[in-house]
């Protein structure tokens, strides 16, 4: 199956490789990990928002995808799916991920308060998921 990584914004690569350990360790999956790279995909000559990530091999993962999206309301930084096609609406990620900035300048929304909406919101569609 394949790792789906959702955001609205490309995720730093400290963030990343953060994602897939925490991935690999709950699922108690052995891999082998050497210098991630990211590289967009094309599709018809035509980036369509997907990237491939690079430089992870376990045999419980097909590919790793990161997908940037855009919510029309609030939305956790991160959707993680592991599933074989693209998410769908209707498809449950495993994690919804919220990622601290440390002050203002790198985030719009640092207020506790803020954060926490999020998660209430993704409680309203994501029953069971882990945050």
């Amino acid at each position: 199956m394949n790792l789906w990584i959702l955001s609205e914004e490309y995720p730093r690569l400290q963030t990343l490789n953060t994602i897939i350990k925490m991935f690999l360790k709950d699922n108690n999956f052995s891999s082998f990990i050497d210098n991630i790279r990211v590289i967009p995909m094309l599709e018809n000559n035509s980036f369509n928002f997907t990237y491939k990530v690079i430089g992870i091999n376990c045999n419980k993962i097909k590919n790793i995808f990161i997908k940037i999206v855009k919510g029309s309301s609030s939305f956790a930084d991160y959707l993680i799916f592991y599933q074989n096609d693209e998410p769908k609406y209707s498809d449950n990620p495993i994690y919804a991920i919220e990622e601290t900035k440390t002050d203002d300048k790198e985030s719009r929304n640092t207020s506790i308060y803020q954060r926490a909406i999020k998660f209430i919101f993704i409680d309203t569609y994501y029953k069971n998921v882990k945050k």
